[in-house]
């Protein structure tokens, strides 16, 4: 089962849409690697586009000429796509729901079995792993088979928030493209059209955090950071021998669920981002045009008993401790404490 995105319109990236357009029209390729940070739309892209060909070929008279991303016919794939049960789709991702820290591999095993299988109501057939990060070594080999393998007409769509780190035997067998951050002019369209009364302070911390990317964008809109952000640098700043941390700061970051991965997640990119304001004034002694007022009193505090050079190796420390921890199963809440500590001296 799978859940298209909130949002239908593509921001950005819209380059995209015509290069696929060729290779498929003209049959050079049917493995497509979709790669870009994360909330920067791929999977917005990736389903949308995968809803449209299914619709375009369902019909024998439609050629592979007539390719257009928001031509879409409201057809049987339409209605089927939308109810999350079109037989020539196929979706894998990592179940949140459960405990799997890697998508099991007997769900890989299904994505060969249904390509075996014959068109049923489009004339084509579409597979997407969202992501491609979350498979196992084994489990790559084992896609790499079926890509190696794919009947005519049939395509496969990977995600990946790093596709570096994809294996080359599988990215040399695919059509390789990046979805970048927005730039100014749309991420500013999209903040406009997809958010309602936001703050001048509110918009650029998003667009600060988020690097333009308008998935993430949204989200930090709707759980409202910005606001526990501020909570947390008073904190921060009322903090003397010992850090403070308001006890609702604390429950969010460190249960264990998916909230607390997210808050984690936004978190590290907090403390990232405060260091690079704290190294620029250090460097600069003037503040990045996307400080924040009382972010400034923060920065005052963590300059002051700091230089350039230890500031950037905690950072440094601070990317490999959270990593390990991923890697390990730690508890990275006691990681984030510890660097608002030493940030602050305290």
């Amino acid at each position: 089962m799978y859940n298209l995105p909130l949002n239908a319109e593509l921001y950005g990236n819209k380059d995209l849409i015509e290069k696929i357009k060729l290779l498929i029209s003209h049959n050079s390729n049917n493995a497509f690697l979709i790669g870009g940070p994360i909330g920067v739309g791929k999977a917005n892209f990736v389903y949308n586009l995968s809803r449209f060909l299914l619709c375009n070929f369902e019909d024998f008279s439609k050629n592979k000429e007539n390719i257009f991303f928001n031509d879409v016919y409201i057809n049987k794939s339409s209605h089927l796509f939308d109810s999350n049960t079109h037989p020539d789709f196929f979706n894998l991702s990592l179940n949140n729901n459960v405990d799997d820290k890697k998508i099991p591999i007997d769900n890989v095993r299904k994505l060969n079995v249904f390509f075996q299988k014959t068109f049923s109501v489009s004339n084509i057939k579409i597979a997407v792993i969202n992501t491609i990060d979350d498979l196992s070594i084994n489990s790559l080999n084992l896609l790499l088979k079926t890509i190696e393998e794919l009947p005519t007409n049939s395509y496969i769509f990977l995600i990946s928030h790093k596709p570096i780190n994809t294996l080359k035997t599988i990215t040399s067998r695919c059509s390789v493209f990046n979805m970048n951050p927005l730039n100014n002019k749309d991420f500013d369209v999209f903040i406009k059209e997809n958010t309602k009364s936001i703050s001048k302070d509110e918009n650029l911390f998003i667009k600060d955090i988020s690097s333009s990317s308008p998935g993430l964008a949204l989200s930090l809109y709707e759980t409202k950071i910005l606001n526990l952000y501020l909570e947390l640098i008073d904190d921060l700043l009322s903090s003397k021998k010992y850090i403070r941390i308001r006890e609702t700061i604390l429950r969010l970051i460190s249960s264990k669920s998916n909230e607390n991965n997210y808050y984690m997640f936004v978190l590290h990119l907090i403390i990232n981002n405060l260091i690079k304001k704290s190294s620029f004034y250090l460097l600069e002694k003037k503040y990045l045009e996307t400080t924040l007022e009382k972010e400034k009193e923060l920065i005052c505090l963590i300059i002051s008993k700091k230089n350039t050079l230890k500031l950037l190796s905690l950072d440094s420390k601070f990317d490999k401790d959270m990593h390990s921890a991923g890697l390990l199963n730690v508890n990275k809440s006691d990681i984030v404490i510890n660097m608002f500590k030493d940030l602050c001296s305290v």
